[in-house]
């Protein structure tokens, strides 16, 4: 009874499970899956794949060439710079910062009538005061955790001389642009605009607030002595979100909303329209269109040598890299102790032979003594000359003379004296141990 209620229950949770609907209930966001990246090939809501490929579309004669987002604009060379037609260079992700070095190569880049459009959500100090405005709003990096917060209300987006408005339900558009000197303490931005207004008309404070705007530009490039311009093409409501700037030749096309090349905005509505009325307010056809996806772009690389640029660090490291060499200078010596000298080594078997025998001697027993002499020279004859001593006759005096290089006569007198030790036929007096020493002594010396 028990096992068929098992079983009932187990069926239906199943069923439960599997009924058309219950997945919503669970239904949650995937963090990962809604993560903004804006990359070139990335097909998730927030990639930029179809911002891509309608860049390419729309310049159909144009050779499109992806940088890697660690690319460095004082890398930029002649071949970039100096091209048939006119090159763009797109910039997509959301933190954008670049270091003077890059700025003052951007500029040469623009001046030589190249085009720079930067989609951005927050920009560079430098770049800021370089062109005397400031971005504001921006609340694209909010954290989804459920469907719900898919549906924050955007800011309406607006194009120059067009009535169409274009937004979505999605990350906010809130972002825009305004004079550096007109902030004002405690400003907000308000991003819970309905996708339904109709109010875009331009108020005379906006109109003011652009002339401002313009003020400031003419004011930050008046010592360069270059011809430039200014443009206001689009609006979050009634704010200024799309500019571009001329410096020299060229522009820069700043956009404060970036998502506006994301998958999940252009595939809304006729959005994919907005984004085409960008592309086609570029004021050439490019040649060459260079894109790079930086997501949150550093102004510096992360090369050593940036750390070389800081007061700071480069004394720090400029003092470690001096302690570092005086411990391997002072450490790569081997320590060891003192190796003291030594005398040589004494040859104690001699000493032992010569205590020996002046005992023997000092006892009289010469007999003694001159056998232990003739086995002591014997014993040499083998060991350095490899003689056989157990028959001593002419074949060994022969042998003698050859090996030891002394004269016959030595050789035989030296071999009758020990023939007559061996046989006790001799009286080994004072005088006989003398003569008997100094002929061994002789074979010693020539060895």
């Amino acid at each position: 009874m028990r096992r068929r209620c098992t079983y009932h229950l187990l069926l239906l949770w199943l069923f439960v499970a599997t009924a058309p609907g219950c997945g919503k209930l669970k239904a949650r966001i995937d963090p990962e899956k809604w993560r903004i990246t804006l990359k070139q090939d990335d097909k998730k809501p927030y990639g930029a794949y179809l911002g891509y490929e309608s860049l390419k579309r729309y310049f159909p004669g144009a050779t499109t060439t992806i940088l890697p987002p660690q690319y460095r604009f004082t890398s930029i060379d002649e071949k970039m710079r100096r091209g048939k037609q006119p090159n763009v260079l797109v910039l997509a992700g959301l933190r954008f910062y670049i270091s003077e070095e890059e700025l003052s190569a951007l500029e040469a880049f623009v001046r030589d009538g190249n085009e720079v459009v930067i989609f951005s959500n927050r920009l560079d100090g430098n770049l800021e005061s370089r062109l005397g405005i400031e971005k504001l709003g921006g609340m694209e990096e909010a954290y989804i955790t459920d469907s719900a917060k898919l549906t924050v209300n955007a800011r309406l987006l607006r194009l120059a001389g067009n009535d169409s408005l274009y937004g979505y339900r999605g990350r906010a558009l809130n972002g825009f642009f305004r004079p550096l000197e007109s902030e004002e303490e405690g400003q907000s931005v308000d991003s819970t605009t309905d996708l339904n207004a109709n109010d875009t008309s331009i108020t005379p404070e906006v109109e003011n607030t652009i002339d401002t705007l313009i003020d400031s530009l003419q004011q930050a490039y008046a010592d360069d002595n270059i011809i430039w311009r200014i443009d206001t093409l689009g609006y979050a409501d009634s704010e200024a979100n799309f500019l571009r700037i001329g410096i020299g030749e060229g522009h820069i096309t700043l956009h404060a909303a970036p998502l506006v090349v994301s998958n999940y905005f252009l595939l809304q509505q006729d959005n994919i329209n907005y984004l085409n009325a960008v592309w086609a307010s570029l004021p050439s056809r490019p040649g060459q269109i260079y894109w790079a996806s930086y997501y949150k772009r550093r102004g510096e690389s992360a090369k050593v040598w940036v750390l070389w640029r800081h007061r700071a660090t480069k004394w720090g490291l400029s003092l470690a890299i001096f302690v570092l060499s005086v411990y391997i200078l002072f450490q790569a010596k081997r320590r060891q102790r003192v190796i003291p000298v030594l005398p040589p080594l004494r040859n104690d078997s001699v000493s032992f032979v010569e205590t020996v025998g002046r005992l023997y001697y000092n006892k009289g027993n010469h007999a003694n003594l001159a056998h232990k002499m003739v086995q002591q020279f014997l014993e040499w004859v083998r060991v350095t000359y490899y003689l056989n001593t157990n028959i001593i006759n002419e074949d060994f005096i022969m042998q003698l003379m050859q090996k030891t290089g002394q004269p016959e006569e030595k050789a035989r007198s030296l071999v009758l004296m020990i023939h007559e030790i061996k046989a006790d036929s001799a009286t080994p007096d004072d005088p006989y141990l003398y003569r008997l020493h100094h002929a061994i002594e002789d074979f010693y010396s020539n060895k």
